[in-house]
């Protein structure tokens, strides 16, 4: 798969819709929604809800973090759309989820972060082995 961290929501999705060799009206019909209604998800016109998020991750055979990027931040983008003061009981729930899922993206990048950390630590120390050699 492409890098697709610099893209929009948007223009991820259409490029990894495009990737994969699916047409819109397919992905609505699989959100169960009009071809145009989706079109505005990959114009950026309307941010999809957390259930679609995960339906179209399925679809994609993609992880939601993949989905949405490598940044929480892009996450954030989703929990702003979202106002506390007008929440549903419903509202409030798929908010905890985002939530959840931002700071679980979270995790993930420090742990690929430390991950890094060790790696560049070991190959220093290779690095240092070779050019010091043990006579």
């Amino acid at each position: 798969m492409k890098n697709h961290s610099k893209l929009t929501f948007g223009e991820r999705l259409k490029q990894i819709r495009k990737e994969q060799n699916l047409k819109q009206e397919y992905m609505a019909a699989k959100l169960e929604m009009k071809q145009p209604n989706y079109s505005h998800i990959e114009n950026n016109k309307v941010k999809p809800n957390l259930q679609q998020l995960k339906k179209i991750a399925e679809i994609f055979s993609i992880s939601m973090e993949n989905l949405v990027g490598d940044s929480a931040i892009n996450i954030e983008n989703f929990t702003n759309n979202i106002s506390s003061n007008n929440m549903s009981g419903i509202d409030f729930v798929i908010h905890q989820q985002i939530l959840d899922s931002k700071n679980l993206i979270i995790q993930v990048q420090e742990n690929k972060i430390k991950e890094l950390i060790r790696e560049k630590e070991y190959l220093l120390t290779m690095y240092k082995n070779q050019q010091n050699p043990k006579c």
